[in-house]
């Protein structure tokens, strides 16, 4: 867990936290699913949901959350009205490894997503995504908790996000867990089984679902929970494929599997 310090003189010096979600575990495998199928044509300026080669932030994901932590600062008017919550900031991966069109899926208020976008346009340079081996724009999406809590200080790793039934669930660990065969695989595995659902096609409903679910220590797939859905039929959609997963690789903290909370994106769109 990340603890932070107040600078301002005036304001009570409250105790917080900011618990960071890597981004692997929900921007690197965001999936378009349309009434064509995936589209893999490069040769037209447009934006990936998914791409063979995913973008990375110099360094790595570890990089990424060491760059968050060091720079994100809790607003004080969160603080002061006891605002916590989950920031999806999402944004464009350009070709030149530049970041553009950023934008808060979601904003808990009282300055959390400002604070998440103002960091994330601090960024550096990325590594850009790849399909067909060329250079292409990558949609990424970076999740960023902000929680207000007065827990024991942490002596090694992430933190814990919550409990269930007494057990740790972890947002952040050492090893994330994985779809068996990698992201290629997991792709692959929502296009060939996931069907836009008919009324959403009636009534030409688009938009991206986000599915969370914890990865047990076994690999299974447990607790689903819908956190965004477009309707008609795309949030149920998203859950019925994802319980048809198999075992994913757990993830590891310490050198121990451990639970994890993981959330997946879908983008539905209907080709013109």
């Amino acid at each position: 867990m990340i603890k932070l310090k107040k600078s301002a003189k005036n304001i009570r010096l409250w105790p917080f936290w900011l618990v960071l979600l890597y981004s692997l575990p929900i921007s690197s495998l965001a999936n378009t699913v349309n009434n064509r199928g995936f589209n893999g044509d490069t040769t037209h300026d447009e934006i990936f949901m998914l791409a063979e080669q995913p973008p990375t932030f110099p360094g790595g994901n570890e990089e990424l959350n060491k760059f968050l932590s060091n720079n994100l600062k809790y607003p004080e008017l969160a603080v002061k009205n006891n605002i916590k919550g989950r920031v999806y900031a999402q944004f464009v991966v350009e070709k030149d490894g530049s970041l553009s069109n950023f934008k808060a899926v979601n904003d808990p208020g009282s300055g959390l997503a400002e604070e998440a976008l103002r960091v994330l346009k601090l960024s550096p340079k990325w590594n850009a995504g790849m399909q067909n081996g060329k250079v292409v724009r990558v949609q990424y999406t970076v999740p960023v908790r902000f929680a207000l809590n007065n827990p024991p200080p942490a002596k090694e790793g992430p933190a814990p996000q919550d409990t269930l039934n007494n057990e740790v669930i972890f947002t952040a660990v050492q090893v994330n867990p994985s779809f068996p065969g990698g992201e290629e695989a997991f792709g692959k595995f929502l296009r060939e089984n996931i069907r836009y659902p008919s009324k959403a096609k009636i009534n030409n409903t688009t938009g991206r679902t986000f599915t969370q679910f914890v990865v047990e220590p076994d690999g299974s797939l447990t607790n689903f929970k819908t956190l965004r859905d477009p309707g008609n039929g795309l949030g149920e959609e998203a859950l019925r494929v994802l319980k048809l997963c198999p075992k994913w690789i757990p993830g590891t903290q310490n050198g121990k599997a451990v639970r994890v909370l993981y959330t997946v994106p879908i983008n539905f769109s209907l080709a013109r």
